[in-house]
């Protein structure tokens, strides 16, 4: 008695090396993903919980400025610094498209000047890095879009 045996393992092996190449080729849609599942993470570090990339707080606000921010802008005495006095840096704060790649960041040139600065002056990476909670969900993101890519056959 004879056994044939049929198999369709090197197509699917041709499919998931083309998949893979393309993805190397052009990253921008993963990249684009990733930048997306961060934004809001980072937007709440940065404008809500006053914290830089490590995770401390970004600094403090002084008891002249404290005051001004209440007075003038409704702001609450909560001292730690937020970037934000009148929420239009964070309402700026989106995905920027780079040739290649994205990053986040601000499209208004006064914002970014704003966010440099401010790191120059706290000595601190608050837009520039990624805390590990953001470089989790990058990680994630990009696992969820290949193992997408790399399920989603025709065959």
């Amino acid at each position: 008695m004879k056994i044939n045996v049929t198999s369709t393992i090197t197509r699917s092996t041709d499919s998931v090396r083309q998949r893979l190449t393309e993805l190397k080729a052009n990253p921008e849609p993963v990249l684009r993903m990733m930048a997306m599942g961060v934004l809001p993470e980072m937007r709440k570090r940065v404008h809500v919980e006053g914290k830089d990339a490590a995770g401390n707080r970004i600094g403090e606000y002084s008891t002249p400025y404290l005051k001004l921010r209440q007075d003038k802008y409704n702001r609450t005495a909560d001292p730690k610094v937020v970037l934000s006095l009148t929420r239009q840096m964070e309402q700026d704060l989106t995905i920027v498209e780079l040739n290649p790649g994205y990053a986040i960041g601000y499209i208004n040139e006064a914002n970014f000047r704003k966010a440099t600065w401010l790191e120059e002056k706290y000595k601190k990476e608050i837009l520039t890095a990624l805390s590990e909670r953001e470089q989790e969900l990058a990680t994630a993101v990009a696992e969820e879009y290949i193992d997408e890519l790399l399920n989603n056959t025709t065959e």
